[in-house]
Formats: C-alpha cells, sequence, structure tokens
C-alpha cells in the first residue's frame, strides 16, 4: 500500500516537467535580451527589456520582427537592434513623448527599425548624448524625425520618407554627424540652428522646403540635393564665430526658389558644386559651375 502514493507523486512529477515552466522570465542571458511577440516569449515589451539594463554593462536588446506600440526611454551601454526595418516597427503608445529618448547617455545604438513618429512627436528625441542611429527608417514624424539638442550623433544609413515635418533639427550646440542618408518627400529636410553638423555623402529628393542653416558653422560636403522647393538656405552669423562650408555637392533642381539662398550677413564658403541658381550676398568661394559647365553664380 506504501506504494500507491509513490507511484502518484512520480506521476504528478512526470507531468509538471511535461508541462514546462509555469511562466516565462525577461533576463539577460549572455548580455544578451530578446524581445518577441510570439506566443509564450519571455519578454514582449522593448522597455521591459531595456529595464534590465544597468548603464554600465554593455547589453544588447535583440528586437523580433513585429510591431512594437510603446514609448522607449533609453539607459546607457545599450545597443537596441532590431530584425530589419522592413519588418521591426516602432510607433508611439502616448503622444506626450518622443517614440525613443536618448537623454544624457553614453554608448547607445539603433539600429534596423522603422520608427513611426505619429503627429504630435519627435520620432527620436536626443539631449545631451552622442548615440549612433543607424540603418532605420523613418516615417509619419509630423514635428522631427531626429530632434538634437546640445548632442552629437553618428546619423548613417537611415531613410527618411514621407515624413511632414523636419528630417532632422539640430540646436543649442549640436554637431550631429549626418552621413550616408537618404532624405526623400519629407517636410522639410535638415534645420541646423546654432549648431556645427556635418552632411556628407546623403541624397535629398524632392523635400518640401530646403536644407537650413541658421547662426551655424554647418559642414555640406558631397551630397546630393534635388528637386526640393529650395537647396540651401544660410542665413545670419554662425553663433561660434565658424563659416559654414558648402563643397562638392550637387544641387539641382529647385522648384520654388533658388538651389543656393544666403541671407542676413551670413558668410559662407561655397566651392566646387554643380548648381544653377543663387540669391542673396556675402558668399566665398569658387570653382561653381552650372549642369551647362558655365560659372556658377556667387553673387
Amino acid at each position: 500500500m506504501k506504494r500507491i502514493p509513490m507511484l502518484v507523486g512520480l506521476v504528478i512529477l512526470c507531468m509538471a516537467l511535461s508541462a514546462g515552466p509555469l511562466y516565462a522570465v525577461c533576463s539577460i542571458t549572455r548580455g544578451k535580451v530578446e524581445v518577441s511577440q510570439g506566443t509564450g516569449a519571455a519578454c514582449t515589451s522593448i522597455q521591459t527589456a531595456v529595464n534590465l539594463a544597468n548603464g554600465t554593462t554593455p547589453l544588447l536588446v535583440s528586437v523580433l520582427p513585429g510591431t512594437y506600440t510603446e514609448n522607449i526611454t533609453m539607459i546607457s551601454n545599450i545597443t537596441l537592434a532590431g530584425s530589419g526595418r522592413d519588418v521591426t516597427f516602432i510607433q508611439p503608445l502616448s503622444s506626450s513623448s518622443a517614440v525613443v529618448t536618448i537623454s544624457s547617455l553614453e554608448n547607445v545604438v539603433v539600429e534596423g527599425f522603422t520608427i513611426n513618429g505619429g503627429s504630435s512627436q519627435n520620432g527620436v528625441q536626443i539631449s545631451s548624448s552622442s548615440p549612433t542611429i543607424k540603418n532605420n527608417r523613418f516615417v509619419g514624424s509630423n514635428i522631427n524625425a531626429i530632434h538634437n539638442t546640445s548632442a552629437s550623433p553618428i546619423i548613417a544609413g537611415n531613410l527618411f520618407k514621407d515624413t511632414g515635418g523636419t528630417a532632422i533639427l539640430s540646436e543649442i550646440g549640436s554637431a550631429a554627424l549626418v552621413q550616408d542618408n537618404k532624405i526623400t518627400n519629407c517636410g522639410r529636410s535638415i534645420r541646423d540652428w546654432n549648431s556645427s553638423s556635418t552632411l556628407t555623402g546623403n541624397v535629398f529628393e524632392g523635400n518640401g522646403d530646403f536644407i537650413e542653416i541658421q547662426r551655424s558653422s554647418t559642414k555640406i560636403i558631397n551630397n546630393i540635393i534635388k528637386d526640393q522647393w529650395a537647396g540651401i538656405y544660410v542665413s545670419q552669423l554662425a553663433s561660434d564665430g565658424g563659416r559654414p562650408i558648402i563643397r562638392d555637392n550637387i544641387i539641382t533642381g529647385s522648384t520654388g526658389n533658388s538651389d543656393i539662398n544666403v541671407y542676413n550677413g551670413a558668410n559662407p564658403n561655397i566651392s566646387n558644386n554643380i548648381y544653377d541658381t543663387f540669391t542673396g550676398s556675402g558668399a566665398v568661394g569658387a570653382y561653381n559651375v552650372k549642369q551647362d559647365g558655365t560659372p556658377a553664380p556667387l553673387q
């Protein structure tokens, strides 16, 4: 008779083992957290995964394909990696903050997502940080797809498409490196205010307004800027005492204003570009030509 309870206990134990754990726990495994919307996934929220970081030990948050509706506040030393911008989407849960916020952080990377900023907030808000934002797609942001404040991010290999607002706004002493992006059909492509960003290797096409450089020593080098309402607008002396540099660009097809516009005492150096039309005064430079090979205007 004593064998019966023992047999019952063995049966219960076998049933429990076959059923597996009662619930999965979102946790770090060998420096990585995986986020998934799959059935039984341990971690279904990007923010929950980010919150596991201690801010000092590097952490990879790997996000599997899906649409994640949340606002994410990043922590230092995190790489937030989607499975590719064609299959991994982030959209805002709340309109009161940016989709992704990076504030006073170190060693942050955001890559491989489509980020939809919605109608009333920024896609990515960066302040007092130097993150890398690469290989993403930005859509739908009616304010700014990326807004930099006193920040020095690397923004590389992204696609900005059909945003109602500005693709990238940098202000208050920012120094963004904007490299090898495509910015197309946006309300406005770039605004650099009181900053010293570098724009190089980008394609700007079909945007509703110009690249605006105001009180900034921005460097615009080796870009293609075409079929916008206007190409580049430079206004006022740089607040840091520097001189804007516009060099080795192709700027053509402006539909509403000139390819290059210089106003209000700005003093850019404009050299080695191809463009057809110019408005304003105060620029210096040389070796600019029109598309037909004749000298381009500089005054």
